[in-house]
């Protein structure tokens, strides 16, 4: 139970089991940075008329600076928080609060068919369909939503009923080519919703050989192995281990540290050297350079540049340095 300890582990099964490469088809979606979002609000949400209409502020946000997975289409969502710094919100005034565009209307139905109206032209025309002075050009893939307060801060206090309703009732009706309600991510102008494709990959699984015999397993643990053969002919070196002068029955602990550890050597990982001998292959047999320069001095290509990768880490990569032999 100690936390340090050396120990030799002997355990048999009744039959093999091996590792068996298998073809993983996997459905996965397109990645992209979103361009803008796309926020909605109203003011009102009762006793709509022709002379007290409902505001909607729509406020289009620019991403001016994508920063790691906060933006990316598979994973921004109606609930991102987003950083304010990363995006600018478009508007004449140029200021961080005033909507990008303002609608009015008078009816509920109204509201709903005013922000899906909205969204879809920003969709099919661009945004200076809104207001000639706003940049033209794609602005896809966008995100569309209801801003937080819209969804959370109640107009009245203490929350009425038909309130609650008609909130919920225009969030339910907001839905711009199929992709909703509320909320959701508008691809492309060609396709709203995000393509997918399925994609092969190999991947490693365990399984029993029913017609195999039993399988055993001898190990050993510690924080250093020796492997050491005392056979001092058959292992010449110009340090050998002093077996002859070492205690028949028992080894200290300075004899491991001073002197069969500097006598020794570390084993090869080999699975990592064959790695890096097919790499240097590949350099051999792929690369092209002018003769009058040295092969460093030439554009990066990628088996090169994965023969340097290699490199950085090829001590540790190939050395075992906690077995050792002699």
């Amino acid at each position: 139970m100690a936390k340090k300890s050396s120990r030799i582990y002997l355990k048999k099964f009744p039959k093999k089991m091996v590792i068996e490469e298998v073809v993983v088809k996997n459905t996965v979606s397109d990645n992209k940075d979103l361009k803008y979002i796309v926020e909605y609000e109203v003011d009102k949400l009762k006793d709509l008329s022709e002379e007290t209409p409902a505001n909607i502020n729509l406020y289009v946000y620019k991403v001016v600076t994508p920063f790691g997975d906060e933006f990316k289409t598979n994973y921004f969502t109606e609930h991102s928080v987003v950083t304010n710094s990363l995006v600018k919100l478009v508007n004449i005034e140029n200021d961080s609060i005033t909507p990008t565009y303002i609608i009015t209307a008078s009816s509920i139905n109204d509201v709903y068919k005013e922000i899906r109206d909205k969204i879809f032209l920003m969709h099919d025309k661009g945004l200076n369909e809104l207001n000639g002075q706003y940049e033209s050009g794609d602005m896809h893939p966008f995100y569309f939503r209801p801003s937080n307060k819209f969804k959370t801060n109640p107009l009245e206090n203490p929350p009425d009923q038909e309130e609650n309703t008609n909130r919920q009732m225009i969030l339910n009706n907001v839905n711009i080519l199929r992709v909703g309600p509320s909320s959701g991510l508008i691809w492309s102008a060609e396709k709203a919703k995000v393509e997918t494709k399925t994609v092969e990959s190999i991947e490693e699984k365990v399984k029993i050989d029913p017609n195999s015999p039993e399988q055993t397993f001898g190990a050993i643990s510690a924080d250093k192995i020796y492997l050491l053969s005392t056979d001092l002919g058959d292992n010449e070196s110009n340090n050998p281990v002093p077996f002859f002068d070492l205690n028949g029955y028992d080894l200290t602990q300075q004899d491991y540290i001073k002197r069969i550890g500097p006598s020794t050597f570390s084993t090869v990982r080999g699975e990592n050297l064959l790695k890096l001998l097919n790499k240097m292959i590949e350099v051999i047999f792929t690369h092209r350079h002018n003769p009058l320069m040295p092969i460093v001095g030439q554009y990066d290509y990628d088996e090169g540049n994965q023969l340097k990768e290699l490199f950085k880490t090829l001590e540790n990569d190939i050395l075992n340095k906690s077995i050792r032999i002699n």
